[in-house]
């Protein structure tokens, strides 16, 4: 059990430190650029993994839904970049824990899985942690928290990025069974770069100087993303996946933390109290 809790503290603290170190990176690096520099360099630290382990059986869905994936992935990417560009970490990192709840309506459409009553109590908390994160905006009015959100644009492109992902997670589940977790994700990887490096490349060379200058920042992004994943895939092995989620989900409050103590990020308070709700709503969908 010791194990497990180690690795799925390293699939925590490697999504944590991924964010913080894409935030730091999209003060002068496109998201395009970023988010093809992420995954190129997860690909060259975690590849010679995937190729010792070899390339395992591969059933028919793999093929059909692996584009489907790539489609959808890395648009949503593409996508949370730019939000977490736009606004504060702690502000919109917290909402991707919406897509447990918006997973109950999409889960029975793709997998056939009907949500229980304990899953429909998790999703009213973490609505209600959505809420507290603006608490401070009561003032104005009861739906004000829900107002000062949308108002918002990097959480309203996270909100969005939820709802991408609550549709990729189940087409994951499939993805995974019918090959395995690190071929499924790096074959991911694989296909996305090659589809973005078209847009992406020029750019790369056009601001390589403004790379070179932050080598750091995007290495530590693309070790952090490494060591996000080898946790998942080690974690899986050595414990059940709906322990490793919930304990992954707990990047949120590393993110909020280390958000406040080198962003300098306002409301605090407000944001951690939410994501701890929402964090327990999270667990109670993934437990029930």
């Amino acid at each position: 059990m010791s194990t497990f809790f180690l690795f799925a503290a390293m699939c925590a603290v490697g999504e944590a430190l991924k964010d913080i170190f894409s935030k730091q990176g999209l003060g002068e690096i496109d998201p395009i650029s970023m988010t093809w520099l992420l995954l190129l360099l997860t690909l060259i630290m975690c590849g010679p993994f995937a190729i010792y382990q070899g390339i395992p059986e591969l059933r028919s869905e793999y093929f059909y839904l692996l584009p489907l994936h790539a489609t959808l992935y890395g648009g949503s990417l593409l996508v949370y970049m730019e939000a977490i560009r736009r606004s504060d970490l702690s502000l919109t990192v917290p909402l991707i824990m919406s897509t447990p709840a918006i997973m109950l309506i999409t889960s029975p459409l793709i997998t056939g899985e009907v949500p229980s009553a304990s899953g429909a109590f998790g999703v009213l908390l973490i609505v209600a942690g959505s809420y507290v994160l603006n608490a401070s905006k009561v003032k104005a009015g009861m739906l004000a928290p829900f107002r000062a959100l949308f108002e918002q644009s990097g959480a309203r492109l996270m909100l969005l990025v939820a709802i991408i992902w609550s549709i990729t997670a189940p087409i994951d589940k499939v993805g995974i069974a019918s090959s395995s977790p690190i071929f499924w994700g790096l074959s991911d990887y694989l296909l996305i770069v090659i589809c973005l490096s078209p847009w992406a490349l020029p750019r790369v060379m056009k601001k390589r100087e403004v790379i070179r200058s932050h080598t750091k920042v995007v290495a530590g992004m693309g070790l952090a993303n490494s060591a996000q994943m080898f946790g998942y895939v080690f974690g899986m092995a050595y414990g059940q996946a709906v322990y490793l989620l919930s304990i992954k989900r707990t990047s949120v409050l590393i993110v909020i933390l280390l958000s406040h103590m080198m962003f300098k990020e306002k409301g605090f308070s407000e944001r951690f109290a939410g994501s701890l709700i929402m964090l327990a709503g999270v667990c109670i969908i993934l437990l029930a």
